[in-house]
């Protein structure tokens, strides 16, 4: 039985040296374009927002609102 355990620690092990390296995924083969280059300038590139960052961005409008009645109505006072 100890005889099997450590057979099959060994050979766990000596796969484990034959995959050094490749990590549990296998990576994606990288595309190489050569000659064909894009340069991209700043009208070419769109950051688009997602869902949570358009309701983020209202709120900070929400809360600039607020802000700025606060102010007025303690001026006011």
């Amino acid at each position: 039985m100890a005889t099997d355990v450590a057979a099959a620690a060994d050979k766990a092990e000596s796969s484990a040296k034959g995959r050094a390296g490749t990590g549990w995924l296998p990576r994606p083969k990288r595309e190489r374009r050569r000659g064909r280059e894009a340069f991209l300038g700043q009208r070419q590139v769109y950051i688009l927002p997602t869902g949570p960052g358009l309701g983020f961005a209202a709120l900070l409008l929400v809360l600039l609102v607020g802000s700025i009645n606060y102010n007025w109505a303690s001026a006011s006072a």
